[in-house]
């Protein structure tokens, strides 16, 4: 998200306030993870972590 914001403010055309909608979006996602405990469950999430990077450490031609 961070690196959304920042090419959204840098590489887009100058519009004021732009940089709003990310961040407000970034903000609500700690919202919601650290509000309660029943949104972060570590036995879901953890496998989903390793896919993920399994998938980046992965190139996507073979």
């Amino acid at each position: 998200m961070v690196a959304d914001t920042s090419f959204l403010t840098t590489n887009i055309a100058p519009i004021p306030m732009l940089w709003v909608v990310p961040l407000a979006l970034y903000l609500l996602s700690f919202i919601l993870s650290f509000e309660r405990h029943g949104w972060y469950r570590r036995i879901i999430f953890l496998p989903l972590l390793v896919v993920g990077l399994a998938a980046l450490a992965c190139p996507p031609w073979g």
